[in-house]
């Protein structure tokens, strides 16, 4: 079997194999953890579509398939097989989800005679995913399909028991607008009622037939063993006619607006929470770009000793918290900040000035340096946990210009004064967001 080493570090290394022509597997090889993750993933458009059936289908899929019948023997299964733990995927990356499922598991090479734990376990995940229950008409089974609508509600429901969440999904839908950025996680309750089990079933035929399996694997196994089980499983299922690999997860951004748009919701809570989306020079950036438009970020309010958390929280007091969130895969910047609504103009402004302080380069040495060693310690920790390992790999391997967190950190440790400057300038406030507490100190809702 062939294969492809794309970096190589003292702490792991990266392989490429080809599974089938619908299939690949990404391994990196490390030996830090006795666990292991292995994520079967693909890559769908996001759209109103996938962001409704998605959730759904991973729950129906879950709820039983070929040899366990439901989810209580997927999950005893799970269990024999060392307490491994298996979680949906489904994960919005830009404008592209990112639909499938995972494993953790023991290291094989900890459990003397159980060499074929890694089989049983992608044979488990091949039949959820390829071969699930359904009913004498080959229809995906009413019954699971209303459990799984009825799950999604009660997600869709429950943003309204978590302002801050509720705040930031509505300003990230005022932001994108029509983009597929903004379309809500689940769609809406509607939406997701009026799947029909006919419909859920033609989407899962549809994903079968089509889709591109990228399989991510990090542990201490041989990567060519943990290939030639995947091939063993995957070889013999058929999956449609062969396509290229999925598309990188990034688009431009709109043109600019020309004035800033502004929305008001009230809420019954005595807290407000006020959300700033920039736009961020209206393309994606990678590697030194993003490095920049990062460090820019960090100071601006990403740290805990940015201009934001110093001033406007510290210094002033007009806020409870605050703190700047910078999304590449979006070429979006937000700015959220929760706060007594009677403070709202005056932290309004003083936010704003601190990103003009930002822009004009007002800022010391010292504060640059903070930022950038807060920054470069989040990399140095990605290693320190597999999930973030998986993550970090999946981003480089489905962008145009992925660079492994080594790569990051060379860039961050070089990036000039100048260049940060530079990204911060590109920095366009697009959309004020302001969900407004209605209730008093002490006063509560019936």
């Amino acid at each position: 079997m062939s294969q492809k080493t794309i970096q190589s570090t003292s702490f792991h290394k990266e392989t490429v194999f080809p599974i089938t022509s619908r299939a690949k597997l990404y391994a990196l090889s490390i030996d830090r953890f006795k666990t292991s993750r292995l994520s079967l993933v693909s890559v769908l458009p996001q759209t109103r579509k996938t962001a409704v059936l998605c959730p759904l289908l991973l729950s129906v899929l879950t709820q039983g398939c070929e040899g366990y019948p439901s989810f209580e023997a997927i999950s005893c299964r799970a269990d024999e097989l060392w307490g491994s733990l298996l979680r949906p995927q489904d994960q919005l990356w830009g404008e592209r989800r990112v639909f499938g499922l995972s494993v953790s598991f023991i290291d094989p090479a900890y459990l003397p005679g159980n060499a074929a734990l890694l089989g049983e376990l992608v044979d488990l995940i091949r039949r959820i995913l390829f071969f699930p229950l359904t009913d004498e008409t080959g229809l995906l089974p009413e019954k699971a399909v209303e459990i799984a609508k009825k799950r999604q509600c009660d997600s869709i429901r429950s943003l309204i028991s978590s302002p801050r969440r509720f705040a930031s999904e509505h300003a990230e839908a005022f932001f994108f607008g029509d983009r597929p950025c903004g379309i809500p996680d689940y769609g809406s309750e509607e939406e997701t009622n009026a799947v029909t089990p006919a419909e859920l079933t033609a989407f899962w035929k549809d994903w079968r037939k089509t889709a591109f399996l990228s399989c991510f694997y990090v542990g201490a196994s041989d990567p060519l063993a943990v290939a030639e089980v995947l091939k063993a499983a995957f070889g013999k299922t058929a999956v449609g006619k062969a396509e290229k690999a999925p598309p990188f997860l990034v688009s431009n951004a709109p043109v600019a607006a020309a004035e800033v748009r502004r929305m008001e919701e009230p809420f019954p809570i005595e807290q407000g929470h006020l959300i700033f989306g920039f736009q961020t020079g209206g393309k994606p950036s990678f590697g030194r770009r993003q490095a920049a438009m990062q460090l820019a970020n960090e100071l601006l309010g990403g740290a805990p000793t940015s201009l934001l958390f110093m001033n406007v929280r510290e210094k002033l007091s007009l806020c409870y918290s605050v703190s700047s969130l910078y999304s590449p895969f979006r070429s979006a910047l937000f700015i959220k900040c929760a706060l007594d609504p009677d403070n709202r103009e005056t932290a309004e402004n003083e936010i704003l000035h601190q990103v003009d302080r930002l822009k004009k380069g007002d800022f010391t040495d010292a504060e640059l340096e903070s930022a950038r060693n807060s920054l470069l310690f989040a990399y140095r920790t990605i290693s320190d946990d597999s999930d973030n390992m998986e993550r970090a790999f999946l981003r480089r391997v489905l962008t145009p210009d992925g660079k492994t967190p080594e790569e990051m950190i060379v860039e961050i440790q070089s990036v000039t004064r100048r260049e940060v400057l530079r990204a911060a300038n590109l920095l366009s406030l697009e959309t004020v967001y302001f969900l407004r507490g209605t209730q008093k100190e002490g006063q509560h809702e019936i």
